[in-house]
């Protein structure tokens, strides 16, 4: 039998000398009653700007793509490691936009939509996923 597939999440306070272009690589270590613990992925966050706390970036070794800022207000970039596609859509699951994704950084307009959460799946050659955006 399977057992919860449940979440959790955290929030992260950036120590003074942080600058930008730092990652901090986490994990964090989860105990139910008195069993071992249970350890999470390792995580990394990219600092994009030392004087900000918002907008952290989660990255992934598989697929090397960022996504800044978020939350957003509309308007947001996707960098990516390859070309392929992206598409948006909202909670409801309808596609908002699409389009074709360079290697590189693509701007991405969400600005005509209310706010939300959206979810902006990439796909390569190579990979796939899909990522939750929200708009404020």
């Amino acid at each position: 039998a399977v057992g919860s597939q449940g979440y959790f999440k955290f929030k992260l306070a950036q120590r003074s000398g942080n600058q930008a272009g730092d990652i901090i690589v986490h994990r964090a270590s989860i105990y139910f009653d008195n069993n071992s613990p249970l350890l999470t992925n390792q995580a990394k966050v990219l600092i994009i700007d030392s004087a900000i706390n918002t907008g952290f970036v989660n990255l992934t070794d598989e697929n090397e793509v960022r996504i800044f800022p978020n939350p957003t207000d509309g308007v947001f970039e996707v960098m990516c490691k390859e070309a392929g596609s992206i598409k948006v859509c909202d909670i409801a699951g309808k596609s908002v936009t699409g389009n074709g994704l360079v290697a590189g950084v693509n701007l991405i307009d969400i600005s005509q939509y209310p706010a939300g959460v959206y979810f902006l799946s990439i796909f390569t050659n190579r990979w796939s996923k899909t990522y939750k955006v929200l708009k404020k």
